[in-house]
């Protein structure tokens, strides 16, 4: 593994638009996708030149690339072919594989959406080839990889070389001596290293050897798979120059703790584009686009300034919701334009179609004026906004027949909605009338309650687990005299909140404990009361 490290400069633009993405989860239909990867391991150790022993982890590291690609890297499982253990002829199988979906995604989205494709290759590499388990695979085999595959980005990882190991005691490397391992800049293809749009790694320098550690793996790749989440991020994602910062500088300094020396090197031709290539999205997709019930058809989303592309296809009927990164989105039609161009903040919900939605408690909508698009469409954002609503509304309250305290109650009500946040303030009267056949009783209970939760807006509704503490004054009259009596009570409720009409309404219904006397006059031994709580309410604005 090995190659020469020519200035990078900022390197890792955007576009190339790892566009390349369409990851393409996020409807029911969806053109393949556009990134694409071949990931070899290989503990095996064929009859070579030298004496080579078998390594531990490498089929294990092949596997742990593979799940970090599709989980942080935003590759399709059915874009990544694996290929652990195998011999020449299965990594060629699997190559051709990759060929052939390749075409079919351009059939579907057309030549203009950039496509991303990603060899690695972790195991034995000797004398400018990469040992499978029946035989080489030299440098024009992989070139020929590379050329059939046509992606508009090529990259290249090789963990290989005349490998080292560590025993129990310190770092040293096993075999007869040190040889030549694999050295992308000298053993691929001239042309396929003067492509433009191409990077290779290599997990050590040219007279240097790559070591396995039997606690972590292969040092490169290890590193590697842990710059997906660990490695700093640029806005969603985590651009592969820090990637490769990250690994290598961890690399060296694993190394260096046994008194030994690697030292991966990159080889870089004509990255040309405005940003990043962001190979790993471990943040969460924390906006949503919201395709109109009316709107039919496909739909390419560009997110992270390009460097994530994904297509949608909807369906005439009901709306689509899709998440999205934070940041400029554009969002447009297959094969060209036109686009769409917002910015969105997390939290944001933005819809796209002729009817703006009603927004629920908590979210405030405002039509945009996207760059570029359809004129005669409309674009509504959503965003979280702090707001107060009055209302009114009546309750019931589950009580024991003999217990003190009204069953329907009525009730004012002022709500403050902050996004996720709900605060709300309830103040009320209840009024229950008891006969009996030797005396009766009526109880006038006035009533006042806080209440504080956490929402979860889910298209137009909102809800909301509250949990409040009221206090009630309940005031007993008997036919010949009365008495009064606190009783303090809690509730936890699940409160539904939607517009309809130009009217908030909220149904709440939960349990509410109270902590009371019984209703004869000389009931005063307190009680903790358990029953249901539901109640309605008509809220403004």
């Amino acid at each position: 593994m090995r190659a020469r490290h020519p200035a990078a400069g900022p390197l890792l633009c955007a576009a190339i638009t790892l566009s390349c993405a369409l990851a393409c989860a996020l409807a029911p239909a969806h053109a393949g996708p556009t990134r694409l990867a071949l990931v070899i391991g290989n503990d095996a150790a064929p009859a070579a030149e030298v004496e080579l022993p078998p390594l531990l982890h490498a089929e294990r590291d092949a596997r742990r690339l593979r799940d970090a690609l599709v989980r942080h890297g935003r590759f399709p499982a059915e874009g990544v072919e694996l290929v652990v253990g195998g011999g020449r002829a299965a990594v060629l199988a699997a190559a051709e594989r990759l060929v052939a979906r390749h075409r079919a995604v351009r059939a579907q989205v057309g030549e203009q959406v950039p496509t991303l494709f990603a060899l690695f290759f972790t195991g034995h590499g000797l004398r400018g080839a990469l040992l499978t388990r029946d035989g080489p695979l030299d440098g024009s085999d992989l070139g020929r990889i590379f050329t059939a595959v046509d992606a508009t980005v090529s990259f290249g990882l090789f963990d290989a070389c005349h490998s080292g190991a560590f025993d129990a005691e310190t770092l040293r490397v096993k075999g007869i001596a040190p040889t030549p391992g694999f050295n992308p800049a000298a053993a691929l293809p001239t042309e396929l290293l003067g492509n433009a749009g191409t990077l290779w790694l290599s997990s050590s320098q040219p007279d240097e050897v790559s070591y396995e550690d039997p606690a972590v793996g292969s040092l490169f790749t290890h590193y590697f798979i842990e710059a997906f989440t660990a490695a700093e991020r640029d806005g969603p994602g985590v651009d592969v120059d820090a990637m490769w910062r990250y690994a290598r500088r961890r690399t060296v300094a694993h190394a260096a703790r046994f008194g030994r020396r690697q030292t991966p090197v990159r080889h870089i031709t004509r990255l040309e584009s405005s940003g990043p290539l962001l190979m790993s999205f471990p943040s969460a997709r924390r906006a949503r686009l919201v395709l109109d019930g009316p709107l039919s058809g496909p739909f390419v989303l560009r997110m992270a300034d390009g460097a994530l592309v994904e297509r949608v296809d909807k369906r005439a009927g009901e709306p689509l919701e899709v998440p999205v990164f934070p940041g400029r989105l554009q969002i447009g039609p297959p094969g060209g334009r036109p686009w769409w161009t917002v910015e969105l903040a997390p939290g944001d919900r933005l819809a796209l179609g002729q009817t703006p939605p009603a927004a629920p408690p908590g979210i405030a909508s405002e039509t945009i004026a996207p760059m570029g698009g359809d004129p005669t469409a409309r674009l509504v954002r959503a965003r979280a906004a702090a707001s107060w609503h009055m209302g009114a509304g009546y309750g019931f309250a589950g009580r024991p027949a003999t217990g003190l305290g009204p069953w329907h109650r009525i009730a004012l009500a002022a709500h403050r909605v902050d996004g996720g946040l709900g605060l709300g303030l309830r103040a009320g009267y209840g009024r229950r009338a008891h006969a009996f056949s030797a005396w009766q009783a009526t109880v006038d209970a006035p009533f006042a309650a806080i209440e504080a939760g956490w929402g979860l807006i889910a298209g137009r509704w909102r809800f909301d687990l509250l949990l409040g503490a009221e206090l009630e004054y309940a005031r007993v009259d008997y036919s010949d005299r009365s008495r009064a009596v606190l009783a303090p009570g809690a509730d936890l409720n699940l409160r539904a909140w939607t517009r309809l009409w130009g009217v908030g309404w909220a149904l709440r219904g939960g349990v509410r404990v109270g902590w009371t006397e019984g209703l004869a006059i000389d009931d005063t031994a307190r009680r903790l009361h358990l029953g249901p709580a539901v109640g309605l309410e008509a809220l403004w604005p």
